[in-house]
């Protein structure tokens, strides 16, 4: 995926995000987004919602526009990175042209 955006999941940079439809009965019934890595393998990101565990580790998904130089990066509040919900990411990567959900 070549795209302008740099992808961060609970302080891990991730290397591949993708986003995959889920079909119920032979129809999508919604879309969801995929975090791939060598090291931690592939899984789905979610928003958290409906932990059975409140224990459990909630993912923090966070985004960066790589076209800013470093230089500028560096003085923008968390250098650049910014909290995203899955539907928010899912967005970006349609509009950078990389997926197409139709």
């Amino acid at each position: 995926m070549v795209t302008n955006l740099q992808f961060r999941l609970n302080g891990i940079i991730i290397t591949h995000m993708k986003v995959r439809p889920v079909m119920i009965d032979g129809a999508t019934d919604h879309w969801e987004l995929v975090a791939s890595d060598e090291k931690i393998g592939e899984f789905a990101i979610d928003d958290n919602e409906g932990l059975a565990d409140s224990a459990l580790t909630r993912f923090v998904l966070e985004v960066r526009n790589v076209t800013i130089p470093p230089i500028e990066r560096r003085f923008l509040p968390n250098k650049g990175w910014r909290q995203v919900a899955t539907r928010e990411c899912i967005a970006l990567l349609e509009s950078e042209g990389v997926i197409d959900k139709a």
